[in-house]
């Protein structure tokens, strides 16, 4: 199924969109979605797969969007992770001061 999928260009359309985005910025539940779906394409290590993201981000200059992308997504990510645990420190601290009263 992967493979078929590959050959109706499946992979090379949510690379294009993905590529697109920095234009055309996708919503979260659409990006979500097309991560999604490559990594199922990707699943088992399909080979042919690989192959053809291996040869969009050779072929087109546009894909180096997609890694912009990838490092905002982390970077937004572990951003929301430090506010969370400054959040969860400052909860301690108010919990241990109410303690000590």
């Amino acid at each position: 199924m992967q493979n078929l999928l590959d050959s109706l260009d499946a992979s090379k359309m949510c690379l294009h969109l993905l590529s697109d985005s920095k234009q055309n910025p996708l919503e979260k539940d659409l990006l979500n979605a097309l991560l999604k779906f490559i990594i199922k394409l990707l699943e088992g290590g399909n080979k042919q797969i690989q192959k053809t993201i291996y040869d969009y981000f050779l072929t087109f200059p546009k894909s180096e969007v997609i890694f912009w992308k990838f490092h905002s997504i982390i970077h937004d990510f572990i951003e929301d992770l430090k506010e969370k645990k400054k959040i969860e420190i400052m909860k301690i601290q108010n919990e241990i001061l109410l303690n000590l009263e």
